[in-house]
């Protein structure tokens, strides 16, 4: 068809040179027709002429077959005929009913639209189903996991709620956006904050250096804190703990509480110090994290400071400082393995501290004295025997005839011997100073007793006023500097009292000069040092014994007063008191405990006072 179409220009155009306008138009393009003048232009001019006659032949033939077949079958064209015009009826229907179902057209069209949608959605929904059928067990564990978290955190399996968050963690990232694993994301972070509060809660308990080291692994592993976060945190949580240990220790007793905080301080913290250097490392580039350490150890130390000043502070803990000292200087050199050896801040805290014991010691001895010689009376005095010594360290012996005097002696004596017991060299110079402030202070005290008494003293109380205060001065202030040189037993100490002690005895003398009887000649000064443990010698002058005393015998190089026969107004007890009051072996019992050296208990100064005779019998029974 094509190809005769691309001819039909070709022939059309002769043709419509020959015979012009004889065709119609529509015959230009008849397959047949142009067919036909392909063949007739290919006759010979006899076939061209016979070909009219042909054709006008085969009309009359196929004109003849027409009529002919339309007489045969001129039933065939009524029915025909009907048929077409109901044919033509049905069109006219089917126009009606195809009308209609135009106009309908939009409405399936939209409910196609409808059920395409639904129909989806239900396919969707049931490859769903069925999925989630598929996948029943995998999405079942999935929902137990919140549960199964609590779970592991509520017994402690800490490595297994982290690897259950992380997967959950991970799952949620792979899959945004569903609302289920949104839930279960939530309730496994909110147990993931119970679980970082637990583990919190762990370190402020009492912990070994593993269980430490697994717990900060588990922190780390959490990620909630960053480095210098995760080291403010571990060491508050342990200062938390620290803290509850150290005041559940009873307070009620001093020695008691310092002992146990000292060697709680030293066993814990030291364990703290421990688990932060294996915990974390001291690399960190961060100069907080380095600082931070450092400054929480100083904050340590210095609490701890403040309850040993506070403890030492009350004076209950007598005795037993020495103690105290060495397992605190213990406890600052065990710290030195870490480089936080901090004994020397302690050693201003035990001056101050032994010197206020001291010192409360020699308040309580010159409160005493003052009282004593209120209600004193020369009257009580006594002159008992004495004898000259043997190079020995010896009390005044004349101070046994006046009771404010003895006690006096007695009672600085029993405050250096709980300083003896702990006597550091830097609290020396102090405790001298507050010997030599009570010295001059008893000296007043003594000046105002004469200023009362002196209108109505007699001559036997003036001369036995005037011996108190020669005993006083002469006497017991060289043998309180002598005893406070051994209390410290130093080349130091002994060099301090020799260029301090003429000023001390000026300083003295210059409240009762006006007192003295005559110009006083003062002993030589000991010149050399003691020591704790050994024995030592005294050089110093020798004391005449008085006229009225008899036959005294000396055993081992002490007084012998036992066999002194008292009036029978004394009873055996007083002089078994008496007894008491002597010095055996002064050199050794002095630096052993210098109380030893006199023991001036009361009850012998109160039974010689009872006796209102004022002579002794000087028989010595001879042992």
């Amino acid at each position: 068809m094509e190809n005769v179409e691309d001819k039909n220009p070709v022939i059309s155009s002769p043709l419509h040179e020959l015979f012009g306008d004889a065709f119609p138009d529509s015959w230009k393009y008849d397959a047949e027709f142009n067919e036909y003048l392909a063949e007739l232009s290919n006759y010979s001019i006899g076939q061209i002429s016979r070909e009219p006659t042909q054709l006008e032949n085969e009309k009359r033939y196929i004109t003849e077959k027409t009529q002919d077949l339309a007489f045969k079958n001129y039933k065939t064209f009524i029915k025909t005929a009907d048929c077409s015009r109901r044919v033509c009826g049905d069109f006219g229907t089917v126009r009606g009913v195809v009308d209609d179902i135009i106009n309908t057209l939009p409405d399936l069209e939209s409910s196609c639209h409808q059920f395409k949608t639904n129909s989806k959605l239900i396919a969707r929904n049931r490859r769903s189903n069925s999925l989630t059928l598929a996948k029943h067990q995998q999405l079942l564990e999935l929902l137990e996991v919140p549960q199964i978290t609590e779970t592991c955190v509520r017994n402690g399996y800490f490595d297994e709620a982290l690897d259950l968050t992380d997967h959950i963690r991970h799952t949620a990232r792979k899959h945004p956006g569903f609302p289920i694993l949104e839930g279960i994301l939530s309730e496994v972070e909110r147990h993931h904050s119970s679980m970082h509060a637990q583990l919190i809660a762990q370190l402020q308990s009492n912990l070994q250096l593993p269980t430490c080291l697994k717990i900060v692994s588990y922190l780390r592993r959490m990620n909630l804190l960053n480095e210098s976060q995760l080291r403010l945190q571990f060491l508050h949580s342990r200062n938390l703990w620290f803290s509850s240990l150290l005041d559940s220790i009873p307070r009620d007793q001093p020695y008691t509480h310092l002992s146990r905080t000292i060697d709680a301080t030293r066993t814990h913290l030291f364990d703290v110090v421990t688990q932060y250097k294996a915990v974390f490392s001291d690399d960190s580039d961060a100069p907080n994290d380095r600082c931070l350490f450092v400054s929480w150890m100083g904050t340590q130390i210095q609490r701890f400071l403040a309850t040993l000043e506070t403890d030492l502070s009350t004076g209950t803990v007598g005795t037993k400082m020495e103690a105290l000292l060495g397992q605190a200087m213990y406890f600052g050199l065990s710290f030195g393995r870490v480089g936080l050896d901090f004994r020397a801040l302690m050693v201003p805290v035990f001056i101050r501290a032994v010197y206020n014991s001291v010192a409360s010691d020699i308040d309580s001895v010159d409160s005493e004295f003052t009282n004593s010689m209120e209600n004193y009376s020369l009257m009580e005095s006594l002159r008992p025997a004495v004898l000259p010594p043997s190079g020995e360290l010896l009390p005044p012996v004349d101070a046994l005839s006046f009771l404010p005097l003895a006690s006096y002696i007695n009672g600085l004596l029993n405050a250096f011997n709980s300083l003896r017991l702990c006597a550091p060299i830097g609290v020396h110079a102090l405790v001298y100073r507050r010997l030599e402030t009570s010295l001059v202070a008893s000296a007043h005290r003594l000046n105002e007793f004469h200023n009362l008494e002196k209108e109505g003293l007699t001559s036997a109380e003036e001369s036995a006023f005037s011996r108190l205060i020669r005993c006083f001065y002469v006497e017991t202030i060289e043998f309180l500097f002598n005893c406070y040189r051994l209390v410290f037993s130093s080349t130091e100490v002994d060099s301090f009292v020799n260029s301090n002690l003429e000023s001390s005895k000026s300083t003295i003398g210059r409240v009762i000069e006006h007192l003295l009887p005559v110009e006083p000649t003062l002993l030589p000064l000991v010149t050399e040092s003691f020591t704790i443990g050994s024995e030592s010698t005294v050089n110093s002058s020798e004391i005449q014994p008085d006229s009225g005393t008899d036959d005294v015998s000396r055993v081992g190089g002490g007084i012998i007063t036992e066999d002194v026969k008292v009036t029978d107004n004394v009873s055996d007890t007083a002089k078994g008191n008496v007894y008491d009051a002597v010095i055996e072996n002064s050199s050794d019992t002095v630096t052993e405990n210098v109380s030893d050296t006199i023991n001036l208990s009361e009850n012998t100064y109160d039974t010689v006072a009872d006796n209102d005779s004022d002579t002794v019998t000087d028989t010595v029974e001879d042992r």
